[in-house]
C-alpha cells in the first residue's frame, strides 16, 4: 500500500479527482474538459466549442458552417438554411443578406447565399457590398422563376404579361387573354403562344389578329391544344407566328390563301386536290363525270394548272 503522500499521482489530463484518497481519476463526461493534471472538477466546453467524447483535455472549436452558443455542448449544430459561419469556433451563425438564402444547411461563406425568387444579385454601392434587388424595381410586373438569379436579365414577366425588349428598354406588357396564352410566367414576345383562332405576322410583333375564318387558322384539337402550343413555343423554341398558326393547306395573311395543289372548298376551307396519274394538273372532288368526257375537258385539265381559288378555275 501507499506509505506517504508522495506515493499519490495527480489526476491526468481529461480526468477529475473530486475527493482525496481516490484510487483513480474519473473521465470528464462529453461536453466537458480537464485541461491539466490534478483537476478536481471538469470544466464545461465554452461557447463555440464542443466535444462528444469523454476524458478530453480540451474541446474542439466548431468547424465552419456550424456554431454553438451553449456551454457544455457535445456537438456544434450546422447553421440553418439562410445562415452561414465562415470561421472556426463560431458562437452564432450569421444571417444571409436581405432577400437571400442558402440552398441547404451548413453554409460556410456568404457567397453561398443566393437571392430568393423574384430578386437578383446586385452591388449596393462602390464599396462592393452585395444585395438582392427586386425584379419589380427594374421592370414592372417581372419576377424570376427560380432562386439564385445573378442578373436583371434573368427577370421575366409574371403570369398575364409578356416581355417586350429592345436595345434601350425592357417592359412587361399585358397579354390579350382572348388571343394570347400567358398563363405561365416568363413569356416573351418571341415565344408568346397564340391561342387557336389567332394569327400574327411574325415573332417580332405583338399585334395579334382574330381569324375571320376559324377553319383557316389552326384549330384546337387533341394534338393542338393551347397547352401544347405553349409547351412547343416556350420549351421547344417553335414558331408562334405566320404559317405555323395556319391549318393544313393554308398560308398567307390570316391564313387566307390555299397553298399549291389545294383549293378553297366549302366555307373557304382549303382541301387537297386529287392528283390524276396521267395528268399534270390536279382534279378537285367532287367533279361531275361528264366534265371529264371529251377532248375539251381533257384539254382544259391538261392546259390549266391548279390554282388557289376554286375547282372551276382548273
Amino acid at each position: 500500500g501507499l506509505t506517504s503522500a508522495n506515493d499519490c499521482t495527480a489526476c491526468p489530463t481529461g480526468q477529475q479527482c473530486p475527493k482525496a484518497g481516490m484510487g483513480a481519476g474519473l473521465d470528464c463526461p462529453p461536453g466537458t474538459r480537464a485541461p491539466g493534471v490534478g483537476s478536481q472538477a471538469c470544466l464545461d466546453c465554452g461557447p463555440g466549442t464542443a466535444t462528444g467524447q469523454s476524458g478530453q483535455g480540451s474541446c474542439t472549436p466548431c468547424a465552419p458552417g456550424s456554431a454553438t452558443a451553449v456551454e457544455g455542448s457535445t456537438s456544434c449544430p450546422a447553421c440553418n438554411i439562410g445562415e452561414y459561419a465562415s470561421s472556426n469556433g463560431t458562437v452564432a451563425c450569421k444571417a444571409c443578406p436581405a432577400f437571400s438564402t442558402t440552398i441547404g444547411s451548413g453554409a460556410t461563406t456568404v457567397h453561398e447565399c443566393t437571392c430568393v425568387q423574384g430578386y437578383f444579385f446586385d452591388l449596393e454601392d462602390s464599396t462592393g457590398r452585395a444585395k438582392c434587388q427586386s425584379c419589380g424595381n427594374v421592370v414592372a410586373f417581372s419576377t424570376t422563376n427560380f432562386a439564385g438569379a445573378t442578373s436583371a436579365d434573368e427577370c421575366g414577366c409574371i403570369q398575364g404579361y409578356f416581355l417586350e425588349a429592345n436595345a434601350t428598354s425592357r417592359m412587361c406588357v399585358a397579354c390579350d387573354p382572348a388571343l394570347m396564352d400567358c398563363s405561365i410566367p416568363g413569356i416573351t414576345l418571341a415565344n408568346m403562344p397564340i391561342k387557336p383562332g389567332g394569327w400574327r405576322l411574325s415573332n417580332t410583333t405583338s399585334r395579334v389578329y382574330p381569324c375571320f375564318n376559324l377553319g383557316a387558322c389552326s384549330p384546337a384539337t387533341a394534338g393542338n391544344t393551347t397547352r401544347r402550343r405553349r409547351l412547343d413555343a416556350v420549351e421547344g423554341g417553335g414558331s408562334t407566328a405566320g404559317n405555323a398558326l395556319c391549318a393544313p393547306g393554308h398560308t398567307g395573311f390570316l391564313c387566307g390563301t390555299c397553298i399549291d395543289n389545294w383549293y378553297a372548298a366549302h366555307e373557304a376551307v382549303c382541301k387537297a386536290c386529287i392528283t390524276h396519274p396521267h395528268l399534270k394538273a390536279c382534279l378537285f372532288p367532287p367533279i361531275p363525270q361528264v366534265w371529264l368526257q371529251g377532248r375539251y375537258a381533257l384539254h382544259r385539265v391538261r392546259r390549266q394548272p391548279c390554282t388557289r381559288l376554286h375547282p372551276a378555275d382548273c
